[in-house]
C-alpha cells in the first residue's frame, strides 16, 4: 500500500495511498459525486465495458483477426486485453485499478473530496482566423508562465480542430476567458498577454477547488475529471506504476501475431514491430534508458557477440 514518488526538489519519497496501517480494520473508499467519478473504480469500470462491447462484437462476427488496432490512454490497456489477449482480465483490472489509484492520490484534495485540477478541450479554430495551434501552444505557456501553475496540451486529437488541455482550474478557466474575449474583440482590444494578465490576476483570488469551469466559444470542459491525466504533473508516479506492470506482464502470455503489424501503440502511432529501426524510432519519441540499452546491446541474427 505504499508507492515511491519524486518530489519536487527531486528527492525520493515514499508515500502511503492511504492512512492506515497493518492494524486498521476497514477502509471505506469515497467520493463526493459517486465512486465512478473515483479514477481508481472508473478505469476498471471502462475497461470492463470495452471488453464487454469487443466480446459481444466478436460473437457477432464482426471482428476480423487481420485488423489493426489502437486505444487512446486507457484504451490502449483495453485493447491489448480484448485482442491480444496479454493477460487475464482479472490481472488487467488489477493493473488499471493501481494506474487509476496511483493517479487519484497524486493530487491533494480538500475536505470535499475536490481538487484543483481538471481537463478541457479547445477548438482553435472556434477562436478567430488565423488562431491556429501554434498560437494556442504560445497561449497556453504564457497563462502557465504568469500563474506558475499547470496548464499543458496533453492530446493532440484533430488537427486544428481539437486540443485537449490539462492544468489548473484557475488556468483552465483563464484559457477559457482568453479564448471568449479574442473570438468578440471590444475596443480598444487589448494584447494577449494584458488578456492573460488580467484574468490570472482576477482568478488568483478564488478557491483553487471550487473553480467552475465554464463552456466557451472554443472551450469545453471535460466534466468528471479532476486528474490532470498526461500531463507532466503525473510523472514522479511513473516509476511505481512501471514496478506493477513489470509484475503483472509475463512473456510466456504473448501473442507475437496478434501484437506485431497489428498493434499501434500510442507512443509511436507505427504498427508494433520488433525491428533494430522501431526500437530507435521508440527511443528516438521516448529517450527511454531501458530501450537505450536494448539499442546498445543488440546483436542481429547471424552475427557474432564478442566475449
Amino acid at each position: 500500500m505504499t508507492y515511491e514518488s519524486i518530489s519536487k526538489t527531486g528527492a525520493k519519497e515514499t508515500k502511503r495511498f492511504f492512512n492506515i496501517t497493518s492494524t486498521t480494520p476497514s477502509y471505506t473508499y469515497r467520493h463526493p459525486k459517486g465512486l465512478l467519478y473515483s479514477t481508481e473504480f472508473a478505469q476498471p469500470a471502462l475497461t470492463v465495458t470495452e471488453k464487454a462491447s469487443f466480446e459481444d462484437m466478436t460473437s457477432r462476427g464482426l471482428v476480423s483477426d487481420k485488423s489493426k488496432y489502437a486505444g487512446h490512454s486507457l484504451g490502449e490497456y483495453a485493447a491489448l486485453c480484448a485482442i491480444a489477449n496479454m493477460m487475464p482480465l482479472e490481472q488487467i483490472l488489477s493493473i488499471v485499478f493501481y494506474r487509476g489509484l496511483s493517479m487519484q492520490v497524486a493530487v491533494e484534495r480538500d475536505d470535499e473530496g475536490r481538487s484543483e485540477f481538471g481537463m478541457m478541450a479547445v477548438d482553435p479554430s472556434r477562436v478567430t482566423k488565423g488562431f491556429d495551434i501554434m498560437k494556442l501552444e504560445a497561449t497556453v505557456k504564457a497563462i502557465a508562465k504568469e500563474s506558475g501553475a499547470l496548464l499543458e496540451i496533453v492530446n493532440y486529437n484533430v488537427q486544428d480542430k481539437q486540443y485537449v488541455c490539462a492544468g489548473t482550474l484557475r488556468n483552465l478557466q483563464t484559457l477559457t476567458l482568453v479564448c471568449n474575449d479574442l473570438a468578440t474583440p471590444l475596443p480598444p482590444s487589448p494584447s494577449l498577454d494584458a488578456l492573460i494578465t488580467r484574468h490570472v490576476a482576477a482568478l488568483s483570488t478564488v478557491n483553487a477547488t471550487s473553480v467552475t469551469l465554464d463552456r466557451g466559444k472554443a472551450t469545453i470542459p471535460l466534466a468528471g475529471i479532476d486528474v490532470p491525466f498526461h500531463s507532466s504533473f503525473l510523472r514522479p508516479n511513473l516509476a511505481a506504476f512501471r514496478e506493477v506492470l513489470e509484475q503483472n506482464i509475463r512473456k510466456d502470455w504473448m501473442d507475437p501475431d496478434k501484437l506485431i503489424g497489428r498493434y499501434v501503440p500510442n507512443v509511436t502511432a507505427r504498427p508494433f514491430d520488433i525491428s533494430k529501426e522501431a526500437f530507435e524510432y521508440a527511443y528516438q519519441a521516448t529517450g527511454s534508458e531501458r530501450l537505450k540499452a536494448v539499442i546498445d546491446g543488440w546483436v542481429e541474427e547471424g552475427e557474432s557477440v564478442k566475449a
